[in-house]
């Protein structure tokens, strides 16, 4: 655990973390001539709460742990780049997570990861955040020179944490017809095989037929198989398939592998819609702000 680094974290005085959300999820007034306006407001009321002691930062470095439904987490800092994403993240949905970040510097719940032998920290909570911690990193990386927004707070777990996400598939209308459809798949190398309900591998159903995915859940790779469906997006649920009314179109299933270490080793990237888990450790509590950071 190298690379995890101490830090100083700001917790409420009064031990009520559930005061946070009025910072996470600001309010867009009428008047506003902006959408920035609402996250000013964010961080003007941090400000204010630091300067009344609502927050206050603990004096000794540390790396505080809690339990959340029995699976522990340690908080630390990290460097972005040691982090492996887990879950494709549209730009759309790491937007206000950005705005926030850029306008407050703060993390006010962390980055939720799993440690793997090898060095390897696997993002598996919080993508959202996590995807908007590496576009603010991009958007403020300079050459030779290192930066707080280089780090991000993380909160690391075992791998026992990885029982508790779903992949689910994603059902959709495609607007081509099957015998259209068939060899476009088998152009672009997926193959009806018997590997197919192999739970380690991504499927694709499509009517009767179960094809072996060929990638790993790139963007590039999702957005090949989008253009080949026909469909708007993987990623919304817009094109999510009513049974009702499939308007005679073919069913398509995108099945994603169960979550194991070996997926995480494979650099397997989830589909957003695809993935969910619910334990995560509350906002609010053992918070970092970047402008304590330190180089």
């Amino acid at each position: 655990m190298s690379s995890l680094l101490f830090y100083r974290p700001w917790n409420f005085r009064d031990g009520d973390a559930s005061q946070i959300s009025a910072i996470m999820e600001p309010d867009r007034k009428p008047d506003d001539r902006s959408p920035f306006v609402q996250y000013a407001r964010s961080a003007a009321m941090w400000a204010e709460w630091v300067r009344e002691e609502v927050v206050v930062l603990d004096p000794e470095i540390q790396t505080p742990s809690v339990e959340v439904a029995g699976h522990a987490f340690r908080y630390a800092l990290v460097p972005i780049d040691s982090l492996m994403p887990l879950v494709s993240v549209p730009p759309s949905a790491r937007v206000h997570q950005q705005r926030l970040l850029e306008a407050t510097q703060l993390y006010s719940e962390p980055i939720v990861v799993v440690e793997l032998e090898g060095g390897i920290y696997s993002v598996v909570g919080n993508h959202e955040l996590f995807s908007a911690a590496k576009a603010y990193q991009q958007e403020l990386a300079r050459p030779n020179k290192q930066r707080p927004s280089d780090f991000c707070l993380v909160a690391v777990t075992d791998e026992s944490f990885l029982t508790t996400i779903q992949a689910k598939p994603l059902s959709f209308c495609c607007t081509r017809p099957l015998d259209e459809l068939r060899p476009m798949l088998i152009e672009a190398g997926y193959a009806v095989s018997p590997r197919a309900d192999d739970p380690q591998h991504a499927t694709l159903q499509v009517a009767e037929d179960k094809y072996l995915c060929p990638f790993r859940g790139s963007d590039g790779e999702l957005e090949k198989l989008r253009e080949i469906l026909g469909v708007r997006s993987l990623d919304s649920g817009s094109d999510l398939i009513n049974l009702d009314d499939s308007s005679g179109n073919a069913i398509v299933t995108l099945m994603s592998p169960k979550l194991t270490k070996n997926v995480i080793k494979s650099r397997f990237e989830y589909p957003y819609m695809a993935y969910a888990n619910s334990i995560l450790p509350l906002p609010g509590a053992n918070m970092w702000s970047l402008r304590d950071f330190r180089i």
